[in-house]
Formats: C-alpha cells, sequence, structure tokens
C-alpha cells in the first residue's frame, strides 16, 4: 500500500482582450494562453497515482498508456474580428 494522494493542477487559462480603437478594420482582438497538466505534487513513486487497481487512467485507458506520465500542453493562440 502507498500513500496515493496528490494536488495537480490540470487546466488553466488566461486572455486578454487588445485595445483596437486605432485600428479601423479590426473590431477585436484577444490573445490568449491555456496550459494542461501544469504540474502535479505528490509522493508517488510512479507516473500518475490516478491509476486505480486495474490500471485504468480517465475511466478508459487500458494498458501501456496507462504507465506513462501525462501529456503537458501549452497553448497560445490570438482571435481577431475583423
Amino acid at each position: 500500500v502507498v500513500d496515493g494522494s496528490f494536488l495537480r493542477l490540470q487546466n488553466v487559462s488566461a486572455g486578454y482582450n487588445l485595445p483596437v480603437e486605432n485600428f479601423e478594420f479590426v473590431k477585436s482582438a484577444r490573445v490568449f494562453v491555456n496550459a494542461t497538466n501544469v504540474f502535479t505534487i505528490d509522493n508517488y513513486e510512479g507516473y500518475d497515482a490516478e491509476v486505480n487497481v486495474e490500471g485504468f487512467v480517465d475511466g478508459g485507458i487500458y494498458g501501456n498508456s496507462s504507465l506513462l506520465p501525462r501529456q503537458r500542453t501549452f497553448n497560445f493562440g490570438i482571435n481577431v474580428t475583423f
């Protein structure tokens, strides 16, 4: 039996509406960033403390994929309306 307690920041998003008063042809503009699986704090020796006894992660992924760490992703973008 191991300690499976953990604290995880799963998703975080931030955005900013750019001022567009000086541009006649732009109605609005927004920049954003989104991050997934930002960090996990735990004392678990394996990759993921959220794996249950059957090896399932997230309610259905089975097999070798349950032995791999979660993917960390960062998305950046801009939305412009003309």
